[in-house]
């Protein structure tokens, strides 16, 4: 898949006396106001993990061992959270959940 945020080679073959023609792609508005949005939800998302690892570690403290169901949401969060930095950072181009699917297991 190309990029679509990658700046077109620099001139065409016989552009004309002066010089190659450069074609601009238009400035990524919609993805700049959806980061943004992401960012906040990466920021909640964030803390929501913080939560779960605590309640992980009281779950250890009281019964000495590691709830499973709450480490598997916990790596769900943490895949969403991924997600989220990759479409902010403008690595990745699918939009995540709620506008996309939520990551798979």
């Amino acid at each position: 898949m190309s990029d679509p945020y990658t700046p077109p080679p620099q001139g065409r073959p016989g552009a004309g006396p002066e010089g190659p023609a450069v074609v601009r792609q238009p400035f990524p508005w919609l993805h700049l106001l959806y980061a943004i949005f992401f960012a906040i939800v990466g920021w909640v998302t964030f803390w929501f993990i913080v939560v779960l690892a605590l309640l992980q570690f009281i779950i250890i403290a009281i019964t000495g061992r590691t709830n499973d169901e709450l480490k598997q949401s916990s790596l769900r969060a943490i895949r969403y959270l991924a997600e989220l930095l990759e479409f902010v950072t403008v690595t990745r181009h699918e939009t995540p959940f709620p506008l996309g699917p939520f990551p798979k297991d």
